[in-house]
């Protein structure tokens, strides 16, 4: 009867035979059928779970398991969403730009194509079919599939799901309340470097 006992990485097991050899060496006869034979084969099987358990708990997630995960929490959405966002601060920095200039109507026209010139680029590297599996590798270098099963049953769960749902408007509340406390850092900020350039200005 031989019981082994691997642990991860084989660095080391743990045998019967190993036991008999011990009780050899110390001149005591060794029968598997001496008295606590039998909650020793327990013990030494438990022990072979629990490090099973162990070992799996902590393995990377499957590629299955994130896509999972990645779909209930609508990260593609979110993506793309960011890809507006962008698109948007650049149209509204190109209009910024262009306030109070002469520009003849084909000089007007090629610039405000620029946008959508550079965001179809951007989103051409940067869309859900390019950037999954940067996602998907970057999650399995984080969590284990533990932790993965674990996150999939809470956005299963009903408080899991309202979190995914309303998320989007916590977050537009959240910008709205940290632009208007910007704008008067920013105004400040402009004010100051400005009080800096004029006296930088007048000591030469």
């Amino acid at each position: 009867m031989e019981i082994v006992i691997t642990s991860p990485g084989n660095a080391g097991t743990l045998t019967l035979a190993a036991h008999a050899a011990i009780f050899s060496r110390r001149g005591a006869p060794f029968s598997p059928n001496f008295p606590g034979m039998h909650n020793m084969t327990k013990t030494v099987a438990t022990l072979a779970l629990t490090l099973f358990a162990l070992t799996a708990a902590a393995a990377p997630p499957t590629a299955e398991s994130i896509e999972s995960l990645l779909k209930i929490t609508k990260t593609e959405t979110i993506v793309n969403h960011a890809l507006d966002n962008i698109e948007q601060g650049m149209r509204q920095g190109l209009a910024q730009g262009l306030a109070g200039k002469q520009l003849t109507d084909e000089q007007r026209r090629k610039a405000e194509a620029e946008p959508t010139r550079q965001m179809a680029v951007m989103r051409e590297e940067l869309g859900w079919g390019k950037i999954k599996a940067i996602y998907i590798q970057a999650y399995q270098d984080t969590f284990t599939q533990d932790e993965v099963n674990g996150l999939l049953a809470f956005y299963r769960s009903p408080a899991g799901k309202a979190f995914v749902e309303k998320m989007p408007a916590i977050a537009q509340k959240a910008n709205t309340g940290i632009q208007g406390k910007l704008g008067p850092l920013l105004e400040n900020l402009r004010a100051a470097v400005q009080k800096s350039v004029a006296e930088a200005g007048a000591k030469k």
